[in-house]
C-alpha cells in the first residue's frame, strides 16, 4: 500500500495540486488486481506524509556527498507536503 501512496503522490502531485481524477483511477486499477482496504491506505498516506515531513536526505546529500542540488532537491519534496 506504501508503494501505491507514494507513486501516486509522486507521478500525481504536481506543483503542490493533486490530480484527484488520475489518482482514483491508478488506486482503482491497482484494487482491481490486488486488495486494498481502505483503512490501510487511509494510514498508509499519513505514515507517507509524516515520512515526507521528517525526512531530511536532502541535507544528507549535500553535506554528506557535497552535492549542488540540494536546494532543488529540498523543495522538490517539500512541494509533495501539500499534495
Amino acid at each position: 500500500m506504501e508503494e501505491v501512496a507514494r507513486t501516486g503522490q509522486v507521478q500525481f502531485g504536481a506543483g503542490g495540486v493533486f490530480g484527484l481524477d488520475r489518482r482514483a483511477a491508478f488506486t482503482a486499477g491497482y484494487r482491481s488486481v490486488i486488495s486494498l482496504p481502505g483503512t490501510g491506505v487511509a494510514d498508509v498516506v499519513s505514515r507517507l506524509w509524516w515520512m515526507r515531513l521528517t525526512d531530511f536526505w536532502q541535507l544528507d546529500f549535500y553535506l554528506d556527498r557535497q552535492d549542488p542540488t540540494f536546494g532543488r532537491l529540498f523543495l522538490a519534496d517539500e512541494e509533495l507536503l501539500h499534495c
